[in-house]
This record gives C-alpha cells, structure tokens and sequence, in this order.
C-alpha cells in the first residue's frame, strides 16, 4: 500500500471485493495529512473537495462536518421523490457496507437532500430510517444546501414536470468516499457499467 493516497474513482465494481479494499483502505490508512489536489480539464488544479456544511439532520438537531470526528464519510445528494436512482443507491451502500463486515459500521453515510422545499425533517427521518437507520439524512436552508453542494463540487437544479404541478431535480448521482480526516480519498458510481478504473 503506497504511503500516499492517489485519487481513485471507481465507477462500481465487480462484486462487494473492490469496495472492502477501499472501505479497508480508509479506515486503516486514510491519508497522510497533506493536502491532495484537485486536477480539473487542461490539469489546472482545482479547490479541493472538503466535508463542510451546516445542517439540520432527520432528527432536527443541526450537524457540521465536526459532528463525525474520526469517522469515515460516504456523502451521497439526492432527494426523497427520486423514483430510482436514490433509493437505489442508498439501498446498494447499506447492503455493501454489511459486506465489508464490523469495519464498515465505522463508516457513516450522509444524504444530503437537495429538495429543501419537500423534504422536511420528518419527511427524511421516515425515508432514511426506512432504508438504514444507522444512515443519516440532511436538509438546510436553500443556501445552506447550495453551499454544501459546492463544497463536493455536486450540482443540482429544480426540473418542472410538463403538465404537472409537480418537479424533479436533477443532482449529481456520485458518492462521495471521505477519510477519517475526512479528506476525499474517491467516488463511487452505482449507476456506471461495472468496471473499475483509476
């Protein structure tokens, strides 16, 4: 195992192996303390993503960053109507991390929700706690929701629906793996073919 982390993406995996080595890797290495940078197009170095936000979790009560020292993140942003992609994935990480075994109870999963209109409190303490209630769900004022986004560089935007009073939104459908420094170590992409790149 290099001393220093690389950047890893993995756009899903064969079987639960590939994601028990990063979820291992995390939790026995994380990084070295430096900064990694963020490489964008043309190899201009971009902000680096960061584990900051103040929120309002499912239970009311206001959470930041600071709120899970010492623990691994995997930070996902969707919303409760989302007919497949969110409760897909939501469902996917909570069966994986079961897999990884008692190392994986370490890591906690974040959903943020980017419907600050519908998703109250309570609407996402029946969601979340429906799919695993050791996950922990995240609403906000508007601008404090946008400002958690940029911080993970996730983008999002309401989408009416033709005919209909009703909307959807559109969000960056990528998990985002966090050390117990909580410095970016990867993302995950359920959604992808199942392939695994670096």
């Amino acid at each position: 195992m290099p001393g220093r982390w690389k950047l890893i993406r993995l756009g899903a995996w064969t079987g639960v192996g590939a994601l028990v080595a990063i979820v291992s890797a995390v939790l026995l290495f994380g990084t070295d303390g430096r900064e990694t940078p963020q490489v964008g197009a043309g190899g201009s170095e971009r902000r680096p993503l960061v584990a900051a936000f103040e929120l309002i979790d499912h239970n009311g009560r206001p959470v930041t960053g600071q709120s899970f020292v010492d623990r691994p993140l995997a930070v996902f942003f969707g919303f409760t109507h989302c007919p497949d992609v969110c409760p897909t994935t939501l469902q996917d990480l909570s069966t994986l991390l079961a897999e990884v075994g008692p190392s994986g109870n370490r890591v906690q999963v974040l959903f943020i929700s980017v419907d600050t209109e519908r998703d109250t409190p309570e609407e996402l303490a029946g969601y979340i706690t429906a799919i695993d209630p050791s996950f922990v769900a995240l609403t906000g004022s508007e601008q404090a929701v946008r400002q958690a986004a940029d911080n993970f560089r996730v983008h999002y935007k309401r989408v009416e629906v033709a005919g209909s009073r009703s909307y959807s939104m559109d969000h960056t459908s990528t998990v985002f793996l966090m050390d117990r420094n909580h410095r970016f170590v990867g993302t995950i992409d359920l959604h992808e073919n199942r392939t695994m790149s670096r």
